[in-house]
């Protein structure tokens, strides 16, 4: 059941969301960030180099969220934006909330991206979003996704919804 009252919106305009998506983080995927806790909540909240993360919110209640963070490129490239965490709480899920959360990474990287990248270990879902395969084989556990935004101007322009109704997203990179 798909639910059109989910509004998605930058995690600062969510009253306990931080609190909400790091455990979200810590308990899918460990304490495995090479940062501390103050850095890691000033990255989600996009008070560094990263863009804020956003959150697909239902009656007010953070149900799923796309985080950012810049790491290297395997392959010598320079840092680039990448999706850093998706998640959507358990009961929330196969509703199309990971989907749009992924389109609202594509939007805000296309302002100043050339490339978005994803580590993930369910590539299907990007793949079905136009993204590419960039590194990994049938051994591997997690593979590296990357979406290009040559076409900048096909994504739109970066926005969020709330009530329904789609506002321009306003972001400082």
């Amino acid at each position: 059941m798909r639910d059109d009252n989910i509004d998605f919106l930058p995690i600062q305009h969510v009253p306990g969301a931080t609190e909400s998506v790091i455990a979200w983080i810590l308990e899918t995927w460990g304490d495995s960030r090479d940062d501390g806790d103050s850095d890691f909540r000033q990255r989600i909240e996009g008070r560094s180099s990263n863009p804020e993360a956003m959150v697909a919110v239902l009656d007010k209640t953070p149900v799923g969220a796309v985080t950012f963070r810049r790491y290297d490129v395997p392959g010598g490239e320079q840092r680039a934006l990448w999706i850093d965490a998706l998640y959507v709480s358990i009961q929330h899920r196969r509703n199309g909330i990971g989907s749009k959360l992924i389109q609202t990474a594509e939007s805000i990287s296309a302002l100043s991206e050339e490339r978005l990248y994803a580590f993930t270990g369910i590539p299907k879902i990007y793949e079905a979003k136009g993204w590419s395969f960039y590194q990994g084989d049938s051994q591997s556990v997690n593979w590296i996704v990357v979406k290009f935004s040559a076409n900048r101007h096909q994504l739109g322009r970066p926005s969020y919804s709330l009530s329904g109704k789609r506002l321009p997203l306003l972001i400082q990179l």
